[in-house]
């Protein structure tokens, strides 16, 4: 679930949000989603990396799982941002 839904995130940065370009200073709240989405997207980057790595193990390392539960919690919260 974790992987789906930061997939989700990727495309939305590289291929949606260049298509239909949103106005993120419409206000703080839109401004605030934005902040919050490029900090998901970066955390998400080099949360990848370093699984590729070899340095994450989110089923048997506690802060592991409880740092990417965090963040998965932190983009469903920010979901209706993220439409086309």
């Amino acid at each position: 679930m974790l992987h789906a839904c930061f997939q989700l995130l990727v495309d939305f940065i590289e291929q949606e949000d260049v298509k239909i370009p949103t106005d993120w200073n419409h206000n703080e709240e839109f401004a605030q989603a934005k902040r919050e989405i490029d900090e998901l997207y970066a955390w998400w980057k080099q949360r990848i990396k370093a699984d590729a790595e070899g340095k994450i193990d989110e089923i048997w390392n506690k802060e592991h799982f409880e740092k990417d539960t965090e963040m998965l919690i932190r983009l469903i919260k920010i979901r209706k941002y993220l439409w086309t």
